[in-house]
């Protein structure tokens, strides 16, 4: 009787261990790291220290680290200097360096202190979960919180996966056979992916599983993401379509290609017969713009930031005169 049909659920039963128990270690930098994407870098040298070896490790790359042995040789506080996972990393300490490059060193350095919080034993949250009375198990939510950890780990540290949302629980593959990509126009790509949350259930926890979108700058060369801007926009006027140019492209990170390395004694490092270049890393906060309504760009000879240590202005022009080489090698990135 009656016709089959195909059911499909996005909610799944997970298995837990019940004699497992999670170690909780918190994590305070210093200076504060206010921006995710910085602060999810700290975490992740951190995590290649000395001390964090053994056991099973998950973060969610923010102030949080779960374990399921104790670190046994941990320090209580690290250092470190930071730079990007897409940039090159500054030099080692070497006698005579120059001193902007020490200065440099200095304020890339990261210090972290850790510090164990608690123990987490699953067996309590499943007598929680069997018991009728709702305060049986005051730490619900922090076991919870946990299980999103771990289950979100592979995904945050997977290349190629997006993170975003406030509680970085919504995933999307940039790139292989995973990835699902739309051209928006003006330089924009919606991709495809999921998002994912633990819940508790009589008896037992789920994980819960929707599928999410988002807009994304393309991962191209600036200059085309501005033109494939303006060619959406070709109706507007120039003078509004360079404000809206400037707000769009506010917040976007780049990379450039173009400053070369030099060694301790600031001469220019060769590889294979040409000089090597260091990747860096920037954030944009806008489009040089100038007039009453600032509705004009702002010429290479006109627009003025300052550089080197003591710091000093300069104008676009006169720093790429200084064997800067320029070249239209600055790629966005989402």
């Amino acid at each position: 009787m009656g016709k089959p049909i195909v059911v499909r659920t996005n909610y799944f039963q997970l298995m837990l261990k019940t004699n497992l128990t999670l170690h909780w270690y918190d994590v305070k930098f210093d200076p504060e790291q206010p921006i995710r994407r910085k602060r999810n870098r700290c975490m992740e040298m951190l995590l290649q220290q000395p001390g964090f070896t053994g056991g099973t490790k998950a973060t969610d790359y923010s102030s949080n680290i779960i374990s399921t042995k104790k670190f046994a040789d941990m320090q209580p506080e690290y250092r470190f200097v930071f730079h990007d996972a897409d940039e090159t990393p500054f030099p080692a300490l070497v006698e005579g360096e120059p001193p902007e490059v020490t200065a440099g060193r200095t304020r890339r350095t990261i210090k972290a202190v850790v510090t164990p919080v608690r123990s987490l034993a699953f067996d309590e949250l499943m007598k929680y979960l069997a018991h009728s009375s709702p305060s049986a198990y005051y730490e619900k939510s922090t076991a919870i919180q946990a299980l999103n950890i771990i289950v979100n780990q592979y995904a945050n540290s997977a290349p190629g996966v997006v993170a975003a949302g406030p509680s970085r629980n919504k995933f999307f593959p940039t790139q292989g056979q995973l990835c699902e990509a739309t051209d928006l126009g003006a330089g924009l790509i919606a991709l495809r992916g999921y998002f994912s949350s633990v819940r508790t259930g009589p008896l037992r926890t789920l994980l819960n599983i929707n599928v999410a979108s988002a807009a994304f700058y393309k991962p191209q060369p600036v200059l085309a993401t501005m033109h494939e801007f303006r060619s959406a926009n070709s109706s507007m006027p120039v003078a509004f379509m360079r404000q809206a140019m400037d707000r769009f492209l506010f917040g976007l990170r780049v990379s450039t290609h173009h400053t070369i390395a030099k060694d301790a004694k600031g001469k220019p490092i060769f590889e294979k017969g040409k000089p090597k270049t260091i990747t860096k890393l920037y954030t944009l906060t806008g489009i040089s713009l100038t007039g009453e309504n600032k509705t004009s760009f702002l010429s290479a000879t006109q627009a003025k930031f300052h550089t080197g240590d003591p710091p000093k202005e300069t104008t676009v022009a006169a720093y790429f005169e200084k064997g800067k080489q320029p070249q239209n090698d600055i790629e966005s990135h989402n």
